[in-house]
């Protein structure tokens, strides 16, 4: 066999190295791998440990408390139940702040009963953790420390003699009831610790012919009701007995606070506020009632007895037991009505129904009549003011209806100056309001009382007219006053005057003193009225209630009725205004004359204010020059005048003048000296703008036409026609 050279085999020696340690790291890495899944395969995902915990209690009786916890899981807990001794259990909730895997934590929950220092106590700790997986772990907790020993004793109650058709509580123990169904009763109190007790005297059953008595106490106690010092252990059972009865209950409808008697049974008094009362009574006994009526409640009111149903139907009689039942007595209210009357002579009162007491709801008609010299004022029902009469109310308590009477005078209200024609109100008193027809006014008032009066200041009649408070006179003098009726009466007497209505308007053109408007003038005024133009206006006339009266400046009016005057004007002068068409700014010289005077393009349109019916003159230059070979013609007038030149009479309201021009351009026609001539013949002429015009060449002897230049241009059309839109030189 060949050996590998010696390079070879240094090299195939490295290779063998290198290839033993992968092979030992990959061996480690899959060892590894197997272990880990072997430990997690072997620790619970939900599990933790109770690590330490300790109940200890100090010589001042104080008792501590703490448990830490360790997740040994692979699951966070979110909630820890702990519970000591089977019944003390504090709830943690972890949810924000859950115990991770492998992080323990300590928990001292509060103590809520006393422990006993070598005492064993049982320890349970309930954990949720995050997938919602439940485990528990318990533990036996011994108390150390150095607080003594304190010992609890189980006292038990006990019940003999009642069934379970006990309605009521048997048993008060440290104030709190315990009814049947709590029995046997049991307590773990601390030795020398005090408790009180009280068994009930009766107990009701469903059964309402039954009840049980309590007989008696034996075992820690003999009595119904005591105290308790805890020393040993023991029992208390109350024993009691059945006793078989006949319940007649006694009771009433329709009274309620009356302290006197209502009920007499065997010789004994009941008021309604003991009703109900309920008697126990032994089969074949017998036994007497009676029901009082009527039964006072103070001195105005009281109880009238009205039937009794159940095991008896008299008010008063005996009652031979033989069955339970009740005796129910219903009753009905009545109150007492105490009527005065003041002052005792002011009258009489009559009430319907004519009683004294009047049953509860009752309706009652009281009428108060009064005698001669007085008034009835009102009544006060109860402490409140009635006004009405007669009167109705109902009687639902005790009632004092007292008839309030005065002394009364007459009070008349008058008016002069006033027509028939007055109309809406005229007077107003105590808030009514009266007219002019239901004057005079007279009212029968309580001496003393005060009232209110207004008379009108201003009192309407037909159109145009009114009349107006002046004065009053008699108890008062003014107008509107509240007055205090004197014991003799009396009378107020307003006095009114007439005014008319004067209008006063003008058309357009001026105004008048006093000025336009409405004035109210008293009758018989004598009123001058003056007319003032405005300018360029004059007066024309005066309508006086629709009829046309002169045209002086002022007139005179009595007003002895209405009056509508209106001031009518008329225009002075007028304006006329003069312009123009067809002209531009190119026109030069004179255009218009008026009443002798010149005026230029530039003064147009110009207006003239004249007195209405002068006379002017006026004329229209024609032609009017303006640049070379352009002139403006005049083509006629419209308006006041359709004349190039006229006399005007001033119309009323004026009026315009417009003249029409229109263009015109010059054509200027020329041929050189015997060589001919034309038609036109030469010379220069003026033609309305547009105008066509054609012209002949006619040659001379020995010539012959050759052209035509026309504003610098031949043409050598013959005839030739040109259109005069602008200034045309023409040569042959």
């Amino acid at each position: 066999m060949s050996r590998l050279p010696k390079r070879l085999r240094g090299v195939s020696s490295l290779i063998a190295v290198v290839l033993i340690i992968l092979i030992t790291l990959i061996g480690g890495l899959i060892l590894f791998y197997v272990a880990q899944n072997l430990f997690f395969a072997e620790s619970p995902a939900s599990t933790f440990s109770i690590d330490n915990a300790w109940l200890v209690r100090d010589t001042l009786g104080r008792t501590s408390f703490a448990v830490t916890i360790k997740n040994i899981g692979r699951k966070p807990i979110v909630q820890l139940n702990i519970t000591l001794d089977h019944e003390n259990t504090t709830t943690y909730d972890l949810s924000s702040d859950p115990l991770e895997p492998g992080e323990s934590a300590s928990f001292s929950p509060p103590l809520a009963e006393v422990y006993i220092v070598g005492n064993s106590y049982s320890l349970t700790v309930s954990g949720r953790f995050s997938d919602g997986s439940i485990y528990s772990i318990s533990q036996t907790l011994k108390c150390s420390g150095s607080g003594g020993y304190t010992e609890k004793r189980f006292i038990t109650f006990h019940v003999e003699g009642v069934d379970d058709t006990a309605t009521e509580s048997i048993l008060i123990v440290d104030g709190q009831e315990y009814s049947y169904s709590d029995f046997p009763l049991s307590f773990h109190w601390l030795k020398g610790t005090l408790h009180t007790f009280e068994w009930k005297e009766t107990i009701a059953s469903t059964d309402p012919e039954k009840r049980f008595l309590w007989q008696s106490t034996e075992g820690l106690s003999n009595k119904r009701t005591g105290t308790i010092l805890v020393k040993i252990e023991g029992d208390i059972t109350a024993t009691y007995s059945l006793e078989v009865t006949r319940r007649i209950v006694f009771d009433v409808e329709g009274i309620h606070d009356a302290t006197e008697p209502i009920l007499t049974v065997d010789g004994v008094d009941y008021t309604a506020g003991s009703l109900p009362k309920v008697f126990y009574w032994k089969n074949g006994t017998e036994h007497t009632f009676a029901w009082a009526s009527p039964v006072l409640d103070g001195d105005n009111t009281r109880f009238i007895w009205q039937a009794t149903e159940g095991l008896a139907n008299t008010q008063t009689g005996s009652l031979l037991v033989t069955q339970s039942g009740y005796i129910n007595a219903t009753y009905s209210t009545q109150y007492y009505l105490t009527v005065v009357i003041t002052p005792e002579t002011g009258g009489e009162v009559t009430l319907d129904p004519a009683n004294e007491w009047f049953d509860a709801g009752s309706s009652v008609v009281a009428t108060a009549t009064p005698n001669p010299d007085y008034a009835f004022e009102g009544w006060i029902l109860n402490g409140e003011p009635r006004s009405e009469n007669p009167v109705t109310f109902t009687v639902d308590e005790p009632t004092t209806l007292e008839a309030l009477f005065i002394k009364t005078t007459t009070i008349i209200f008058n008016a002069t100056g006033l027509g028939s024609d007055g109309i809406g109100t005229v007077l107003t008193v105590d808030g009514v309001s009266y007219s002019v027809s239901e004057l005079p006014l007279a009212f029968n008032w309580i001496v003393g009382s005060s009232h209110t009066y207004t008379w009108e200041e201003i009192v309407s009649a037909s159109a145009g007219k009114r009349y107006v408070w002046s004065s009053c006179t008699g108890l008062s003098t003014s107008r509107s006053e509240v007055i205090t009726v004197p014991d003799n009466g009396g009378y107020i007497q307003a006095n009114y005057y007439t005014e008319y209505l004067l209008s006063i308007s003008t058309t357009t053109g001026g105004t008048t003193d006093p000025s336009p408007g409405d004035y109210w003038q008293s009758e018989g005024d004598i009123i001058t009225i003056t007319a003032l133009p405005d300018p360029n206006y004059k007066l024309d006339y005066w309508e006086i209630n629709g009829i046309a009266d002169g045209s002086t400046t002022a007139i005179q009016i009595t007003m002895n009725t209405t009056y509508s005057i209106t001031a009518h004007f008329k225009l002075s002068v007028a304006e006329i205004t003069f312009n123009v068409n067809g002209l531009n700014d190119d026109a030069t010289g004179d255009i218009l004359t008026v009443d002798g005077v010149n005026y230029e393009y530039s003064d147009l349109p110009i207006t003239f204010t004249w007195e209405i019916g002068s006379t002017h003159t006026f004329a229209w230059a024609s032609p009017v020059p303006a640049a070379a070979g352009k002139q403006y013609a005049w083509e006629s007038t419209t308006g006041l005048s359709t004349k190039q030149s006229d006399t005007i009479v001033v119309p009323q309201g004026g009026g315009e003048i417009t003249a029409i021009y229109k263009i015109q351009y010059q054509l200027t026609i020329s041929v050189a000296l015997g060589s001919g001539t034309t038609d036109p013949a030469p010379g220069t002429y003026w033609y309305d703008s547009g105008t066509e015009v054609e012209i002949m060449a006619t040659p001379a002897e020995s010539y012959v036409f050759a052209y035509w230049m026309i504003n610098g241009v031949q043409n050598t059309s013959n005839p030739v026609t040109v259109i005069m839109n602008q200034p045309i030189t023409v040569e042959a």
